[in-house]
């Protein structure tokens, strides 16, 4: 088997498949045991610390979307090696002329999104406030007219996916959602809440190829975390970039700084300041887990990164 198909199989680039299997399968039973109604059980009343993880199909964790909004721009290409000859090329494109593509803290009503439908491909809209608990976002009506913006712009949000090794060329066009039924007034409070109403005629179901792409790519990521970085969508990026690589090292290795920024999307005039804000989301991540072992080197050498397991339980 290639490396390329080998990497597809395990899920996880670089991590062997017997372990990608574990780090997924793990997480997986959490999201399953805490929140029941994905497994088609009934579920209790929404709290923040059910939902432990979040899941995410790899290029949302190697790649990331603009940073802020553009009208004007209606795709955009990210690049990230995945391997000593490997490269994931993701293009983020809007298929609604009217709707720009998703931005910023759009990630995490996306993740969100996947995290609810990944046990069959679909999730009804119903567990809106569960999302604003999540995040621990406000749920009055400026929080539910951004859930809506955002929202559309998920729904109208299509990628090509390459996938390149030393052996082989793979193209994958998804988009993330066929079809969204939705209703025309969202309001805060009891009446807003469609659980309070009749839930099931509105909700989205995941593109079945998609959804697919998500089951066998599915990478788990600490909601607790990721919290910390919802309104910074740099720093939510760097964030999972930096888990994935520790937690699917072999041996120790550095990003280069240029690799760095290029994954990331960015361009700067000011290196050393963005590498402080870096070490600071960093030093975020080591104080949930004090032995993350990721690392800035001297200068801008680029970022060390080491063999690490994510705690997957309490």
């Amino acid at each position: 088997m290639n490396s390329l198909a080998s990497a597809l199989r395990a899920g996880l680039y670089g991590l062997p498949e017997e372990a990608a299997r574990e780090v997924a399968a793990a997480a997986e039973a959490e999201i399953l045991r805490e929140n029941p109604e994905l497994a088609g059980e009934e579920p209790g009343p929404p709290s923040q610390g059910r939902l432990r993880f979040l899941l995410q199909p790899r290029p949302f964790i190697l790649t990331g979307l603009p940073y802020k909004r553009d009208d004007a721009q209606r795709s955009v290409t990210r690049v990230a090696r995945v391997g000593t000859a490997s490269r994931l090329t993701v293009t983020y494109l809007a298929t609604d002329p009217a709707v720009p593509l998703p931005f910023g803290a759009d990630r995490g009503l996306l993740a969100w999104m996947m995290t609810r439908a990944f046990a069959d491909g679909i999730a009804h809209l119903g567990a809106i406030r569960e999302y604003f608990v999540a995040f621990g976002l406000n749920e009055g009506g400026q929080g539910y007219r951004i859930f809506r913006e955002r929202y559309q712009r998920i729904t109208n949000l299509a990628l090509r996916i390459e996938e390149t090794s030393a052996e082989a060329r793979l193209v994958r066009r998804l988009f993330v959602t066929p079809a969204a039924r939705e209703p025309l007034a969202l309001e805060p409070g009891a009446e807003g809440d469609l659980r309070n109403r009749d839930p099931s005629p509105y909700g989205f179901s995941l593109d079945e190829a998609f959804w697919r792409y998500l089951r066998d790519t599915r990478i788990p990521t600490p909601l607790d975390l990721l919290r910390a970085f919802h309104d910074a969508p740099q720093a939510w990026d760097f964030c999972q970039l930096a888990l994935f690589r520790c937690y699917s090292a072999r041996t120790a290795s550095v990003i280069p700084w240029a690799e760095l920024l290029q994954q990331l999307g960015t361009t700067t005039t000011h290196p050393r300041r963005l590498k402080f804000h870096l070490a600071g989301v960093l030093h975020t991540v080591r104080s949930f887990y004090p032995d993350f072992p990721a690392r800035f080197l001297a200068g801008l050498t680029g970022l060390e990164v080491r063999p690490w397991r994510m705690p997957m339980g309490e």
